[in-house]
Order: structure tokens, then sequence, then C-alpha cells
């Protein structure tokens, strides 16, 4: 799963979208009307919040300035996981993320 996403193997519209012809400026959210890619994903969709939030805290303890951190930065460290214990995280994060969005899509 953590690999999907770190070579765009997922389904999130931003590359669901590809296969369907729709302009990558349409591409969005429909909860946001942003669009829907992985930084929307990890970082700002109402669907996953709660899971989001206990998720973050988790690399707010391990990484002092993790919050300082630009969006892409932060992508890079999630994606880049360091630890058994990082894989889990992401992963536990993914999988209950992309459950909760099936009936969203």
């Amino acid at each position: 799963m953590l690999t999907k996403f770190r070579i765009s193997d997922h389904c999130l519209l931003i590359e669901t979208g590809r296969y369907t012809k729709i302009p990558r400026n349409e591409r969005k959210c429909k909860i946001f009307n942003i669009l829907a890619d992985e930084f929307h994903f990890f970082f700002n969709c109402k669907i996953n919040e709660n899971k989001r939030e206990i998720f973050l805290k988790y690399y707010i303890q391990k990484y002092v300035n993790f919050n300082t951190l630009n969006f892409t930065d932060k992508l890079v460290i999630i994606l880049n996981p360091s630890t058994p214990n990082d894989v889990k995280a992401v992963v536990s994060f993914i999988k209950e993320s992309l459950e909760l969005r099936k009936g969203e899509q």
C-alpha cells in the first residue's frame, strides 16, 4: 500500500482521472473542491480528518520540527519511513483513510 502511494498507483482522483481523461484541473475532491492529490489526502481532506490528527501526532512527537516543515517536506518524510513503526503508522493511516473514502468517491 505504501509503495502504491510512492509510485502514484493509488485510487486518488489525481491518478484515476488520468485513465478516464479527466483534465488535471478537474480532478477535485467533492468536499473541498480542490485538487484530489496526495497532499490533499494526507493534509487537508475532511473525510479522514480524525485519522489524520492521530497520525500526524505520531510524526510531531518523533520529529520536533515537523510542524515547521512545508507540505512537500512532510510528505517526503511520511512516504519514506525509516523504522517499522513509521511504516505501520503510514500504512494504517492510508488503509483506514481509503476505507472512509469509499462511500465519498
